[in-house]
């Protein structure tokens, strides 16, 4: 579970939105719910559970050819925000 930190509802929603409509793509992860915290109201967004390496630990052993992989991988993400329209949209998401 990943807690947001305050910020704007405005911008909540905009990520609940973003995700929900790149749900199903490559390399996304899936947004399975959205709940509040009843004392804070705080939203919490529930993802698909990823088992993961400490990326500290990963760094050490990534190759060229697979720094390369993800970075292409990104620049597919990033092209497809661009392609539909919805760059304002990956501002935060992604550098540059």
């Amino acid at each position: 579970m990943f807690v947001l930190q305050p910020v704007k509802k405005k911008k909540i929603k905009r990520e609940i939105k973003i995700l929900e409509n790149l749900r199903g793509g490559t390399n996304i992860i899936t947004l399975q719910a959205v709940v509040k915290d009843p004392v804070s109201r705080t939203p919490a967004l529930i993802f698909e559970h990823v088992n993961n390496t400490d990326f500290k630990q990963l760094y050490q052993t990534l190759t060229d050819y697979d720094i390369r992989y993800y970075l292409y991988e990104l620049l597919k993400v990033r092209v497809s925000f661009v392609l539909f329209g919805r760059e304002s949209e990956m501002m935060g998401h992604f550098p540059g």
